[in-house]
Parts: C-alpha cells; structure tokens; sequence
C-alpha cells in the first residue's frame, strides 16, 4: 500500500472515529465535514490527517517545537493547520493576521477542556478566572473584574506601592551577599521568591517571607506549593487520560495535595483581606480594587466564590511570569559579556553600579526606570528569544471569518490558534531572529511591523495603524491587565540586582546548550532543572 493510500485510510478512520464522538449529533458531524473541507487547501503540519502535529503541541517542549513548525511550513510567517483528533485547530503566525483578529472583539475565547484543569487550580469551585473567561459578550464577570482592578496598575498606583517593591529587592540583594558566590544559586527560585513577596506586600499587604527561607537554605513553602500545583496541571492539560487516573481509589498525589494547599492559601488571604474592612478612598492597591468589585446584576459586594478565582490568578500569573522572565534575562546576559559591558556602563552613569568609589549605590527609584534604556532593551531581547508565555492564545467566531481582503477564510467554530511567541523567533519577522541583539530595540517603533508597502495587509481598528510583532504580554483587549506592574518589578530587581552582581552561568547547568535543552514550557517556559549561577560581588568586602 502506497503513501498515498495509508493517508487516505487514516483519514477516513478519522473520519469514522470522529462520527462517532460527536454522535449522536448529525449536526455537529456536518459542521466538523464543512470545517475540514475549507481548510483543505492551507498548508498542514507534517504526518496524518487525524493527529498530525498533536504530539508536537502536546510535549513539554511544545513553544519550539511551535516555533520549529512555523519555519517549516509556512517560513515564519502564514496560516497553517493541525488536526488534534476531532478537533480542529488553525494555527495564525502572521502579525498583520494576528493584529486583526486580537483586536476583533466578537470573537472569544473557546471553551477549552483543558481550562477546566487550570479552573480548578484558582478555586476549588472551578469558576472562571480573569484568564480562562471567555470575555464573550454576555460574560459579565470577565468585564467587571478586568475594569475592576484596572485602577491597580495605573501609574500612580505603582508609584504608591513602589517602596514596598524596593523593599524586597533589597532583601533578595542582601540574601545573596549572605550567601555568597562560592557556590552556585538558583537564580529562578531566587527570582520567585521575590516575585511572590512583592506581590504578597504591595498587593494585599501580606508578608510571605519567602526570600527569608531562601537567605536560610529552607524550602520556600509557598513557592514550592503553587510551583507543584502547576506541574499537576500541566501533566492534566497535557494528558487527558491522567484525570482519570486520579479518579482511581488511594492517596491524593503530591500535585493533588498541593493544589488543596494552595486553596487554603487564597482563602486566608481573602479572609484577611475582608477582615480589615472597606478600604479607604485613597487605597489603590490590588486588595482594594477587588473588595470593591460588585456584582451588576445586584449591586452587592461580589460574592467569595467569584472573588476568590480573582485572586489566585493574579497572584500565580504575577510571580512564574515576572520570575521566569528574570531568571532567562539573566542567562542571556551572562553569555554575552560585550552586552554586560554596555548595561554596567548605563548603571554606573545613573550612580546604580556598586565600584571601588560607590561600594553602597543607591537603590534605584521609581523615575529610574524610564532612564534605563539599554537595560530596557536588553529584558525586552531575552522576552523575545525565550516567551515566557507564548504558547497559550486561542480564539473561536461564530461566523466565517474572512482575513487578508478575502484571501483567507477561516471557518466558523474552528479553534484559531495564536501563539505569540512564534513571530517573536521568525526569521520572516525579525532579521537575525536566532541571535541576542538588544540593539535592535534601540531603533525606531521596533516593537511594531514595518510599513506594508505592496499594501497586502491593514491593519484592523483599535491598532492606530502599527501592527505590533512583540507581544509577550499579548495584545488586545486581552492583554495582560498586571503588565505595568511586571515592567516595574523586573526592570527594578534587575537593575538592582546587575548593580550589585555579576552573574556566571555555572558548571552543572552544561554551559548554554544545557539550558536550553533543559527548558521546559508547563504553564510557562521554565528552566526545568533551575538557573545555577555564582553571583559575583562587583566590589570585593
């Protein structure tokens, strides 16, 4: 039997084998025939029509394998698609495409089954949080909580909260100086560890004292609880079999466990935030703006069990996020000591850079971070080259969608899938996309597409005529609501943190070849094994 042959078998296997899980519905079976028809002529992952490209988007190293598919099928930049069984997925890597449909607000966010997993991690009620609602139209508890805390992240609140921010920065700062650069650090618990602290004091004003368990060699409890819950659910999204298998009789996993720990945790924090009352007219903190979200269809004080989801989420988006993106920041940075040349310059000029004549510089302030433009550019190349979170962005029409002045329909009901992080590594995106060049950033509008000079591309409304090609905050009316207070956080720690230190990559992570083949994309990209580097005091005591 030739190729051809066995392709043609395997999908009318597929065929059957979806006939009969959609059953008893003849419709359904209809509209999955019509969705398959007209994708037939975009180009397709490689391997069978039932299940090619799935395992590839199902390992945990999925955001390259992704990135790795782009370049084959489409050269970085196009529409391709991938069958996930019955489910059909369309895969968009073109940021002029991609700018349309983010900023097209009919459509929505699918419900996917595996949202159901990540529900059950913010609340044990499984309710939809800021990231899995499906910001449809009727879906009054996304609209509310997003203009609801809002408020939190504006620039005068950030400034507000910022000594507090500054505070932990110094205790990671002399955690490190206690510990020394004998022995190697784990720069991504580190980074963490401050991460949750920050958000702990200046959002509900809540000690959680985890870089004090770092200081003293002692498990940060509460990061390792949220980081073994996350690995729960990302085996459970990543193998839906696995919740069966939980279902079976006997002890609740290590994951389970932790995932019921991590509840307890928010509900106490949620009690102690109640506890204190209404807050004050002045009080513009992440705390205050959800005890005053209220419920539009009763004008009462949103109920616990919708708030409680609001806070888990904010807390377990904020800290994995900004931690990870600091620690891959840092990696970056140590191997290429010509870009530490150029950071250290910029920090020495602003009295940021521990010397022999400065051994104590001053912390930076909140008007710093506007001034530091290389180092700015240098965070913003290591977020291109390693998304922390590039993979996750899916959408769903209740209509046929028709893109690129007709030349592209996409139909209705089908998965449109929208990995920012593929354009962030495309060669037909970025000149020398595999390379770490921070001076990229330094010229004009370089976060956005260039001119479209044939004009095969417009740009949709909302995008005031840029299409932007960075976006690892997302882009949208979805975009990450906490973004200004993560360019705040990592922009400070590392600029405190570079001021102070040195940071070499050591020996038992395999140099840079051994990073990479230990990262490892869960919920997030992650460096799987951890970040192990000797932190070197600038000046000598």
């Amino acid at each position: 039997m030739n190729e051809m042959s066995i392709e043609t078998l395997l999908f009318a296997v597929g065929l059957s084998v979806t006939c009969c899980l959609l059953a008893p519905s003849l419709g359904g079976f209809a509209s999955w025939l019509r969705t398959a028809w007209m994708l037939r002529k975009l180009p397709k992952s490689k391997g069978n029509r039932l299940y090619g490209g799935l395992l590839d988007m199902l390992s945990s190293n999925r955001l390259r394998a992704a990135q790795r598919m782009n370049e084959d099928i489409v050269s970085g930049s196009g529409v391709f698609y991938f069958n996930a069984l019955w489910r059909q997925t369309v895969v968009v890597s073109d940021p002029y495409l991609m700018a349309q449909l983010l900023h097209d607000n009919s459509l929505y966010k699918p419900a996917r089954p595996d949202y159901i997993h990540f529900r059950q991690l913010m609340g044990p009620a499984g309710i939809a949080d800021l990231v899995t609602a499906q910001s449809d139209p009727g879906d009054w508890l996304w609209k509310t909580v997003r203009k609801g805390v809002a408020p939190a992240f504006a620039p005068q609140a950030l400034r507000t909260v910022y000594p507090k921010l500054a505070h932990v920065g110094g205790q990671l700062v002399d955690a490190l100086k206690l510990l020394g650069d004998k022995e190697p650090v784990d720069m991504s618990l580190a980074c963490m560890c401050e991460t949750i602290d920050a958000l702990g004091l200046t959002g509900f004003d809540k000690p959680y004292h985890n870089i004090a368990c770092f200081k003293k060699g002692q498990p940060a409890h509460m990061l390792n609880v949220i980081r073994t819950a996350n690995a729960e659910v990302a085996r459970a999204m990543q193998n839906p079999l696995y919740k069966l298998w939980q279902q079976l009789p006997g002890q609740p996993s290590k994951g389970q466990t932790a995932i019921t720990q991590f509840h307890d945790m928010m509900i106490d924090l949620l009690q102690e935030v109640k506890a204190k009352g209404p807050p004050s007219e002045e009080d513009s903190s992440i705390a205050a703006q959800l005890m005053r979200l209220q419920d539009p269809q009763t004008g009462q004080v949103l109920a616990d069990k919708y708030l409680l989801p609001q806070i888990s989420v904010l807390f377990w988006a904020g800290f994995d996020t900004t931690g990870n993106t600091m620690a891959w920041t840092l990696f970056c940075i140590s191997q290429h000591p010509e870009v530490e040349k150029k950071m250290v310059a910029e920090l020495d000029a602003h009295g940021l850079l521990a010397t022999s004549n400065n051994p104590h510089p001053r912390a930076p302030d909140y008007a710093d971070l506007t001034k530091l433009t290389y180092l700015s550019c240098v965070i913003k190349e290591s977020m291109r080259m390693h998304t922390v979170v590039g993979f996750v962005t899916v959408r769903m029409s209740s209509r046929d969608l028709s893109l690129d002045d007709g030349k592209l329909v996409i139909p209705r009901n089908a998965n449109i899938f929208l990995p920012v992080g593929l354009p962030h590594m495309s060669s037909a995106v970025y000149k020398d996309a595999d390379q770490f060049l921070p001076e990229r950033w330094l010229e004009p509008d370089a976060e956005y597409m260039p001119a479209d000079p044939k004009g095969q591309h417009t740009s949709s409304e909302g995008t005031q005529g840029k299409v932007s090609r960075f976006m690892p905050f997302s882009d949208g009316r979805r975009q990450c609501v906490g973004m200004a207070f993560a360019k705040m956080n990592y922009t400070a720690i590392l600029a405190l943190l570079l001021g102070n230190f040195s940071f070499q990559l050591a020996e038992r992570m395999g140099g840079a070849e051994g990073v990479m083949a230990a990262q490892k994309y869960e919920v997030t990209l992650t460096p799987s094994t951890g970040m192990w580097m000797h932190c070197c005091r600038r000046v000598k005591q």
